[in-house]
């Protein structure tokens, strides 16, 4: 809004005029009050996110001052109408599971895409009960931590704008690998050469909820 002392007169107003980007006429509308921060135009024919030049001009009751210079504004956007496809899941260890996806077809006429939602929920969880995490726009995907191991995870991803969110993709799930094992090889042993070292200990066995034994470093 103009100050009052800049309005210089009685009957101060501003003038708004828009036009759809590329088009020569203006569409020009009054405004009457000099504290009015905006103006809303409403046509149900306007496609989402279509950009407008747009100028905003100043009068009074000695007639009309300047416009501002031209601004491009875009409607508003819709929200996203398809879900990501080729979504999987995959264990990375037991706390951790990676999520990808393919990115949505988008358009530039459709608006812009801020990025993804993941939903996940364990087996013993509700799926209304959910968490979520976010991706950006140009990511397809993305690792989810501090998750319980040997434990089912069931996750859904879905687009979204500022418009709001898209449908979700189908679910899919895998399963936190187990713990790795908790207690270390028992009496090790060092025999002493004179060109080697032999060095022995005691197995590892896993117990029931933790990973098989592969290996000893």
């Amino acid at each position: 809004p103009i100050p009052e002392e800049l309005q210089n007169g009685e009957g101060f107003g501003y003038v708004v005029a828009f036009r759809p980007f590329g088009t020569t006429t203006w569409i020009q509308t009054v405004v009457t009050s000099p504290d009015t921060p905006r103006y809303v135009f409403r046509n149900e024919s306007i496609l989402p996110f279509s950009p407008y030049e747009v100028k905003v001009g100043v009068y009074n009751n000695k007639g009309e001052g300047p416009f501002s210079s031209i601004t491009t504004v875009f409607s508003a956007e819709e929200e996203p109408t398809v879900a990501p496809s080729g979504v999987s899941v995959t264990s990375l260890s037991s706390s951790v599971i990676e999520v990808s996806w393919k990115a949505i077809p988008w358009k530039m006429s459709s608006g812009r895409l801020l990025g993804y939602e993941v939903r996940y929920w364990n087996n013993g969880g509700k799926e209304e009960s959910s968490n979520r995490v976010k991706a950006a726009g140009n990511e397809t995907s993305i690792r989810i931590t501090g998750l319980k191991s040997n434990l089912a995870y069931y996750t859904a991803v879905r687009a979204y704008n500022s418009a709001g969110a898209g449908p979700f993709s189908a679910t899919v799930n895998a399963t936190t690998k187990k713990t790795p094992p908790s207690q270390p090889p028992g009496n090790v042993v060092w025999n002493v050469t004179d060109s080697r070292v032999i060095l022995n200990w005691e197995e590892v066995r896993a117990m029931e909820n933790e990973s098989e034994v592969t290996g000893y470093k």
